[in-house]
C-alpha cells in the first residue's frame, strides 16, 4: 500500500471530473482556500463501502456545520456510483470527483486514505480511516484560524 502523504505537506494541485455533471474541478480553485476534508476511496470489501456511505450521509445531514466552517468534502474515487450509494450529496459543499485510472488515488497515498487539508494548504491529519463527523468539526473548531474566525463572529455579533 502507498503511503499517506505527510501531515505539513502541501496536495498537489489535480483536476478531475465531478461523477454527477462531468465538469471539471481544479483542486488548486479551494486548496488554500476553504478547508478540504479529502477521501480517497476506491473498490474496496463491501464493509469498507457502507462504512463510507454511512459516514457521507452523516456528513450530508450536517452540511450547514460543514459550511459554516468553511468546508469542502472531496471524495476522489473510481467508482462514484458505488462510494455515494446512490445518494445525493449537497453540492457545492460535497464534490464527488471520477478518478477512471486512478491515478491521482495512488498520487494520495491510495485508498482509503482521508486527509484533514486546512486553510493554508497543508494537510493538518492523514489517516486510513474516517473519523467520525462531529470528532472531526471539533478539531477543526480547535485550529487556530478557526479560533481567530469564531473570535470574529463573535465581535461582529455584538
Amino acid at each position: 500500500m502507498e503511503e499517506l502523504l505527510a501531515m505539513g505537506d502541501r496536495v498537489a494541485p489535480f483536476t478531475l471530473p465531478v461523477s454527477s455533471s462531468g465538469a471539471t474541478v481544479l483542486s488548486s480553485d479551494i486548496l488554500g482556500i476553504r478547508r478540504v476534508l479529502l477521501l480517497v476511496a476506491g473498490r474496496a470489501e463491501e464493509a469498507e463501502v457502507r462504512a463510507v456511505q454511512t459516514w457521507l450521509r452523516t456528513a450530508a445531514a450536517q452540511a450547514a456545520e460543514l459550511n459554516e466552517r468553511d468546508v469542502t468534502v472531496m471524495v476522489v474515487t473510481d467508482d462514484p456510483e458505488a462510494i455515494t450509494g446512490g445518494q445525493e450529496l449537497p453540492a457545492p459543499t460535497f464534490q464527488v470527483l471520477r478518478d477512471a485510472y486512478r491515478e491521482e488515488t495512488l498520487r494520495l497515498g491510495g485508498a482509503p486514505a482521508f486527509y484533514l487539508i486546512g486553510k493554508d494548504g497543508t494537510i493538518k491529519a492523514a489517516e486510513r480511516t474516517l473519523p467520525p463527523v462531529a470528532e472531526l468539526l471539533a478539531r477543526i473548531d480547535s485550529m487556530p484560524m478557526r479560533q481567530r474566525e469564531m473570535g470574529s463572529i463573535t465581535e461582529a455579533g455584538r
